[in-house]
């Protein structure tokens, strides 16, 4: 996908000068060319033309999908204590955005249980938390690592989690349950019969 000049033909072409897709560029300039799958690394030029006269090339360099995060939570009997972590990996991603089904509080209120965080790192490298998110979750700046208080979460919260690179490619998600999956019993006494 790309923009170029409206009704421009775009044609794509591979290190041979082979032709491997074409597409034209709607009324707004906007252009997709769907073309074979390319392995990372592999150069793809895009060359405008319009009546016959090619404009200049753009290079482009086919990138690899991002590995998907990492989700841990705590088991059943930590449910009280515990907090669920989201992990960044350890390639090129920039952003991780995360949705969980927040318990409602002052930010989300009842009719947004669906909650979105949103993590960057900056030029410096350091992560931060971008826009809001629910009370008590924290990004640690150095490492990306999320942490989430099982207190903001309803039970059987489900959590999905993707990481996009610098070209903004997303991963596939990664998914995770938290809370009490099945009925508990959380104290039980024997007594002795009369």
């Amino acid at each position: 996908t790309g923009k170029t000049q409206p009704g421009n033909t775009v044609t794509v072409k591979d290190n041979d000068g082979n032709t491997v897709g074409t597409g034209d560029a709607n009324k707004d300039g906007n252009f997709t060319i769907e073309i074979d799958k390319k392995d990372p690394g592999t150069t793809l030029k895009l060359v405008p033309s319009k009546g016959g006269v090619d404009g200049d090339a753009t290079t482009v360099t086919v990138t690899a999908k991002p590995q998907k995060p990492t989700i841990t939570v705590p088991t059943d009997n930590q449910k009280n204590d515990g907090n669920v972590t989201v992990t960044p990996p350890t390639d090129d991603t920039t952003v991780v955005k995360i949705e969980i089904n927040a318990k409602p509080n002052s930010i989300n209120g009842p009719e947004q249980p669906v909650r979105t965080i949103i993590t960057k790192k900056d030029n410096d490298g350091k992560w931060k938390i971008d826009g809001d998110a629910p009370e008590g979750v924290i990004v640690n700046p150095d490492t990306g690592v999320v942490t989430i208080p099982t207190k903001n979460l309803e039970d059987g919260s489900t959590i999905t989690a993707v990481s996009k690179n610098k070209t903004d490619k997303p991963s596939d998600p990664a998914t995770a349950v938290t809370g009490f999956k099945t009925p508990q019993i959380s104290e039980q006494t024997l007594k002795d019969n009369p």
